[in-house]
């Protein structure tokens, strides 16, 4: 075998190995979701029986930083954005962020999740 042929096998071996790992599916994790029937939403965002259908209502903290909350918004345009601590017990620094699942629920909670600064989003109740 010539320096070329070995050259050539190599470039051949370490391209595959990019395009294989580029190619690989990105696996969503929903750890930081605590709504206890997450599971049970149906395609519509929906929770309950059949004459109780309702949306669930969320809550999360984000630092009041105003690119936070263009990339929130950005996300899913209906949260709304309190300065109290909600029962997630957001800081004085923390907006309280309010939302309701939708038919986009899934795509709204892969991207609320890989936002690093989103610890952690649980079921509001309001009473």
């Amino acid at each position: 075998m010539t320096l070329k042929n070995i050259l050539h096998l190599f470039c051949y071996g370490f391209s595959t190995v990019i395009l294989l790992t580029s190619c690989t599916s990105r696996h969503v994790t929903y750890e930081k979701v605590h709504i206890a029937r997450f599971h049970e939403i149906n395609s519509q965002g929906l929770i309950g029986g059949v004459d109780s259908y309702r949306a669930v209502s969320y809550e999360f903290c984000i630092p009041r930083i105003e690119e936070y909350v263009r990339a929130v918004k950005n996300i899913e345009p209906n949260i709304g954005f309190q300065r109290s601590s909600g029962r997630i017990g957001c800081t004085k620094e923390e907006y309280l962020c309010i939302g309701h699942t939708n038919p986009n629920y899934k795509k709204t909670f892969t991207e609320l999740v890989s936002l690093p600064y989103i610890k952690r989003i649980e079921e509001s109740f309001f009473e």
